[in-house]
């Protein structure tokens, strides 16, 4: 939000993708970074839940482990085994022997089930929004040009996962976050030998002295009594926490210069301080990201990255404002720059570049996208449901945006959004947009549309407006009353609309999950309501 609390460029994105914030703003970035599917992969296993699966024989628990670390491939990075064991996964589900595989790797099948099924439909969802073209600049193909890359991939899940940034304190041995002074790993990282037969507190101590640098981002933290843990972790280097930690906008006094009188030649390299734990060094310049993070470095240096980072934080903002518009070459220029930076410090860091990351997923059977067993997105790593509604909805209400054929394949809807301030009666905001066929839904087959009145006799293309309500009892209530209330603007459009065209059709969503509720034809214009506002008659067709 900006000072006002108003939704910025980024945060009206953030607010039509399914899934978390911090999980959105990552696959927001891998789009700019052109690393998409990688990001697709790791994001929906995180919004889902831990693929693999904690046997209940314990001597099968260090086999487990060892699964994971194999597929973390030496990386250091938790988030390497989910991409890896998903890539595995497919390439066995191509040839038959899913299930085999998913046994002998501790592996959920319905969970890797569900995450195909959450990939496309978060991938549609971008198609939709206008961030995936179908073909030229933009589309899925150029979307993953870098997706080889490792460094640019984790550098897309540092700016999403910003704040959880871990620091390596080297004199103590230990990790540190903004808000603990000593965190562990927890059991399931790949980062600690499963096979190790010291203590955790010393194995810990062995794994933070053999790190090639002093920072890592984690997704979860944990705390059992006295012990606080942190799971699902990856290395990641300085200069990427000189880019893309912090806020977009860094304060006027984020950047100090060295004193010129004292400026001695010094190494290039980022460090780190922590505030008042270390004297300032006046021979080096600081970048405060935040209150806890400072990053100090040759001036020349760090005024390079200071500028790197204002370029593409002003490219990451176009790009949101506008994202369907073509790439400039001065744009294009700035994320090669930032690309060969990381990439330059990874090598300098020593950290291997892996392989066939950016490999794309094969086509699965649309039954089995369309058809994952049903769970809350938003729980994480485990069984709970917080009564929060499940991000891939039943599959004859779930909406699929591939493009139509003639073969009687869905169609894909076109949204315009409009801003709307007014609530009442859960109606929020009313989008527009006309259909090819008249009769048809963007939520429906062509076959399935018989059930809409006046199919043969509509004469025109007719029009649809999505309506959302933050709960589902409003559609309940318009379903017994056969009304929908309305004010203002939306008023006036669902009465220009009715008298031009006599196949008026509302989709209704739900405003908190985004799902669909059910779809209704407007059989009379609107009219006064005695509780205020203007009502209108609908029947429903489905709910």
């Amino acid at each position: 939000m900006d000072n006002w609390e108003d939704l910025t460029e980024l945060g009206h994105h953030l607010a039509d993708l399914p899934i978390e914030p911090t999980l959105g703003k990552m696959v927001l970035y891998s789009i700019v970074f052109k690393c998409l599917d990688p990001i697709l992969t790791i994001v929906c296993s995180l919004a889902y839940r831990d693929p693999f699966i904690l046997p209940m024989d314990p001597s099968n628990k260090r086999a487990a482990q060892n699964v994971r670390k194999k597929y973390a491939a030496n990386t250091f990075s938790d988030h390497m085994s989910y991409l890896r064991v998903f890539q595995a996964w497919q390439r066995a589900k191509s040839d038959g022997w899913d299930k085999q595989f998913c046994e002998r790797n501790f592996l959920s099948q319905a969970t890797m089930d569900m995450i195909v099924g959450m990939r496309t439909q978060l991938l549609g969802q971008l198609r939709a929004s206008g961030f995936v073209r179908a073909r030229g600049p933009g589309d899925i193909r150029d979307l993953n040009s870098n997706s080889e890359n490792w460094a640019v991939v984790k550098s897309s899940m540092c700016a999403g996962m910003y704040p959880n940034i871990i620091r390596i304190d080297r004199a103590k041995m230990v990790m540190t976050t903004q808000r603990e002074s000593n965190v562990r790993f927890h059991p399931s990282c790949t980062l600690v030998d499963p096979t190790g037969a010291k203590n955790r507190a010393a194995q810990d101590k062995d794994v933070v002295r053999s790190l090639p640098t002093d920072w890592l981002m984690y997704e979860e933290l944990t705390r059992v009594h006295h012990l606080t843990s942190v799971r699902c972790l990856s290395l990641i280097t300085p200069i990427t926490i000189a880019l893309f930690a912090g806020p977009a906008r860094l304060p006027h006094d984020a950047f100090v210069q060295a004193k010129m009188n004292s400026m001695q030649p010094s190494g290039g390299n980022l460090s780190s301080s922590e505030g008042e734990e270390e004297p300032e060094d006046i021979t080096k310049s600081h970048i405060k990201m935040d209150n806890w993070i400072s990053l100090n470095a040759d001036p020349e240096v760090a005024s390079l990255t200071f500028q790197l980072r204002q370029k593409w934080h002003s490219l990451f903002i176009r790009r949101m404002r506008a994202p369907a518009k073509p790439w400039s070459q001065a744009d294009e220029a700035v994320l090669r720059s930032v690309i060969q930076v990381l990439s330059n410090e990874e090598q300098m860091s020593a950290l291997q570049q892996p392989v066939g990351i950016g490999q794309r997923p094969k086509p699965m059977a649309a039954d089995t996208m369309n058809s994952p067993p049903a769970r809350n997105i938003n729980s994480r790593f485990g069984s709970q449901d917080h009564g929060q509604k499940s991000m891939t909805p039943p599959r004859d209400h779930r909406r699929d945006f591939r493009p139509k054929n003639d073969g009687g394949r869905w169609t894909s809807p076109k949204f315009s959004h409009t801003d709307s301030s007014n609530y009442h009666n859960g109606s929020r905001g009313v989008t527009g947009m006309s259909s090819p066929t008249a009769g048809q839904t963007p939520f429906t087959r062509r076959e399935q549309v018989a059930d809409s009145p006046k199919q043969a006799d509509t004469e025109g293309p007719a029009k649809y407006f999505v309506m959302k309500a933050p709960h589902d009892k409003f559609f309940d209530a318009s379903v017994d009353d056969g009304e929908w209330t309305v004010t203002g603007a939306n008023e006036r459009k669902l009465s220009a609309a009715y008298s031009s065209c006599n196949s008026v059709y509302l989709v209704f969503l739900s405003h908190n999950s985004g799902n669909f509720q059910g779809y209704a034809r407007m059989i009379s214009g609107t009219s006064t309501n005695p509780r205020g506002g203007s009502s209108l008659k609908v029947k429903w067709i489905k709910r």
